[in-house]
C-alpha cells in the first residue's frame, strides 16, 4: 500500500526545490503582492479583474460526514496545502505587516481605478445557471495608452494562454534561429574552409 504522508514528503521537496513562491489562492491579493516583489514587478503587472468566479450557487452545504470523508480521500492535498499555506504566512511575515496593508491597499486601489477607466459595461456571463460566474466586460471606446492595458486585464485564462504561448513560440523560434547562427559560426572556426591554391 501506497504511504501517502511519505509520497506528500516527495512531492514537497519537488515542489519547493522548483517554485520559490506557492500562492494561496484565498489570499490572491497578498500572493499577488508576494510575487510582486520575487518578480521585480510594478503594481499594473500584478492587477486583475475578477473573471471566472465560482458562483454562490454552486456553494455546496457538506454534512460534518462529508466534510470529514473527503478530507480523508483528500489526505494528500490537505498536506500540501497545510504545508505550503504555513510557508506563505512565512512570506508575509517577512515581508512585514504594515508593509503588506500598504501594497494591498495599493493593489485594491489600482484595481478599482483600472476598473473605472477600462470598464463601460459589465456584461451577463454566457452561462448564468453554470457553476462558474464567466463575467465578461465592454471596454470603454477611447482607451488611448491604456487600451493594451484594459484587453490584457480582461482577456479570459485559456485565450490568455493560447496567446502566452503563441508569444513564447515566437520568442523560441527567434531564439533558436539566433542558437543555429552561433553553431554554424563555431563550426567555420574549428573547420575552416580550405584556400584557393594559386
Amino acid at each position: 500500500m501506497v504511504d501517502v504522508g511519505e509520497m506528500s514528503m516527495v512531492l514537497l521537496a519537488q515542489v519547493e526545490s522548483q517554485f520559490d513562491l506557492v500562492m494561496i489562492a484565498e489570499y490572491m491579493e497578498v500572493s499577488l503582492v508576494l510575487l510582486k516583489e520575487l518578480m521585480c514587478w510594478s503594481l499594473d503587472d500584478v492587477t486583475f479583474f475578477t473573471l471566472n468566479a465560482r458562483s454562490a450557487a454552486s456553494h455546496a452545504k457538506l454534512t460534518a460526514w462529508e466534510r470529514r470523508r473527503i478530507s480523508e480521500l483528500n489526505s494528500a492535498d490537505g498536506l500540501l496545502y497545510d504545508h505550503f499555506l504555513r510557508r506563505f504566512r512565512l512570506h508575509v511575515q517577512d515581508f512585514g505587516a504594515a508593509r503588506m496593508h500598504h501594497e494591498v491597499e495599493a493593489l485594491l486601489r489600482r484595481n478599482a481605478e483600472l476598473y473605472r477607466q477600462c470598464i463601460k459595461v459589465v456584461l451577463p456571463p454566457a452561462k448564468p445557471d453554470g457553476a462558474y460566474n464567466d463575467v465578461r466586460y465592454q471596454l470603454h471606446d477611447d482607451l488611448g495608452d491604456l487600451g493594451p492595458l484594459c484587453r490584457l486585464i480582461t482577456v479570459h485564462e485559456l485565450d490568455f494562454t493560447a496567446q502566452l504561448r503563441d508569444q513564447q513560440a515566437r520568442r523560441l523560434k527567434v531564439l533558436s534561429q539566433l542558437d543555429d547562427l552561433f553553431q554554424v559560426h563555431d563550426d567555420d572556426r574549428q573547420s575552416p574552409a580550405p584556400l584557393a591554391s594559386r
